[in-house]
């Protein structure tokens, strides 16, 4: 893939979870990639992703002449271009979990999403509960002390190795950080590991 060409347009990086989601699988799956980023935001920020994708949404993979918009899509698109890598787990089984956590991220949490805005403006936000929203909180507590539980002894990630489904979460483990959600035990050991990921760092930094 010498000749091959990767560019990923995403949102600004202190506001968009979802680009966050693709920019950390580009870089786990280690290709090189052009980064181009839409200040969102602004009254043509749509027009200005337009330019790359028919959805005027972030984020967008352009891979030679090919375009993959949605970070699951994009997820999936990079495990099969690379499955060295190892985005999603090896056994068939594992995979099938991996894969309907990723999708339960993708359209699920409505509460959590709407309460508990992505932002890494600062580090001071507060938040309501309410029965909703506290159980999306109790549903990714939930999910990552399963699969800690589970896939521990093949490494400190969801699923051993980080990969697609901890892309996926994330922009949760900042989101109860930026919000003050307390955590205990293995999931908060969890968080902690997910924040000192390199790459996680590396995109804080940016934004």
């Amino acid at each position: 893939m010498a000749t091959d060409k990767f560019t990923l347009v995403i949102g600004s990086k202190d506001a968009s979870s979802w680009s966050l989601r693709a920019w950390l699988m580009l870089r786990q799956v280690g290709v090189p990639f052009n980064e181009i980023i839409v200040q969102l935001g602004n009254t043509e920020t749509h027009n200005d992703i337009l330019v790359y994708s028919p959805t005027g949404k972030v984020p967008v993979l352009i891979h030679n002449a090919l375009i993959i918009h949605e970070s699951l899509a994009i997820g999936e698109y990079l495990t099969e271009l690379f499955p060295e890598a190892q985005l999603l787990p090896e056994n068939i089984l594992d995979r099938a979990s991996a894969r309907s956590l990723c999708s339960e991220m993708h359209a699920g949490f409505t509460a959590l999403r709407k309460s508990m805005p992505f932002t890494l403006q600062s580090s001071d936000g507060l938040v309501t509960t309410n029965y909703e929203l506290q159980q999306d909180i109790d549903r990714v507590i939930q999910i990552w002390q399963q699969c800690r539980t589970k896939y521990c002894s093949a490494g400190n990630y969801l699923f051993g190795k980080f990969g697609m489904v901890d892309a996926m979460f994330v922009p949760v483990v900042l989101r109860f950080e930026y919000y003050n959600i307390p955590l205990q035990g293995i999931v908060k050991q969890y968080a902690e590991l997910v924040k000192q990921h390199k790459f996680v760092k590396q995109w804080i930094a940016e934004a």
